[in-house]
């Protein structure tokens, strides 16, 4: 007997299944909100460590920020992050879990590879660019994503 290959599918009554409501009682104790100053130093730190101004500057996209970049972008190719991969290694408390059940999200972790997208960005106004994707992507201290220069292939 020949059996095709299963399909598996997540449904909204899978999800009802399992779904709980959690009342979000904020920030655990002792997380402090980044300030526009905190902003402010990273975009200035990562702009000033540019490794190469003379190329445009791109942005790798791995998860979310692929169907919802939130910024002006020019161009997009496909990509290849060599030793880094996605890995569900970042605990979340607030909004994907509680701080008794932590939830994992999804975050690079050293190891393996990574496909995704290269975002170009404008050559003008970076640090309005930067300064809105860091105010989406961490919002307390310390981080927890922290912004770096990677090399990624294309084709």
């Amino acid at each position: 007997m020949e059996h095709g290959p299963r399909v598996l599918s997540l449904t909204p009554a899978h999800v009802a299944r399992v779904h709980r409501e959690i009342e979000d009682r904020g920030q655990p104790p002792g997380l402090q909100p980044q300030t526009d100053e905190d902003y402010a130093d990273w975009v200035g730190r990562v702009l000033a460590s540019y490794p190469a101004p003379d190329k445009p500057t791109e942005l790798f996209a791995y998860g979310s920020l692929i169907w919802r970049p939130e910024i002006e972008h020019r161009g997009e190719q496909g990509g290849i992050l060599r030793d880094w991969r996605r890995s569900f290694c970042l605990r979340q408390w607030r909004f994907r879990g509680s701080p008794e059940y932590p939830g994992l999200m999804m975050s690079l972790d050293r190891g393996g590879e990574c496909q995704g997208v290269l975002f170009e960005l404008p050559d003008t106004d970076l640090e309005t660019q930067f300064n809105q994707l860091f105010r989406r992507e961490f919002t307390v201290k310390p981080i927890t994503n922290i912004p770096r220069w990677l090399t990624v292939e294309t084709d």
